[in-house]
């Protein structure tokens, strides 16, 4: 609810007041469905920043990999289940 909440207000600062609808419908209805739709655009814009950031760092690991002269499936996989194991946790202590 608080995120729904959080999008609804940016949405109604970047909102344009001159949008009107061609059927009757009821000022509740309106809000719900305009409400519903910058929802999904809103989270639809973080979901695409989030991918182009995967892919980002995706081909950044990749050339950093390329660049080790024994980069073995060994070392790949300590490092994958240190970063599963400790990665988060650093940032999670940054954001309390």
């Amino acid at each position: 609810m608080q995120v729904q909440s959080l999008m609804l207000t940016q949405h109604k600062l970047t909102m344009n007041d001159t949008d009107t609808t061609s059927k009757t419908t009821t000022p509740m209805e309106i809000d719900t469905e305009d409400q519903q739709i910058a929802c999904e655009n809103l989270l639809n814009e973080h979901l695409q920043k989030i991918k182009r950031q995967i892919e980002y760092y995706g081909k950044e690991l990749d050339e950093k990999q390329s660049t080790f002269i024994r980069f073995t499936s060994t070392i790949q996989e300590t490092i994958e289940i240190h970063v599963q194991t400790y990665g988060i946790k650093p940032l999670e202590m940054k954001r309390d």
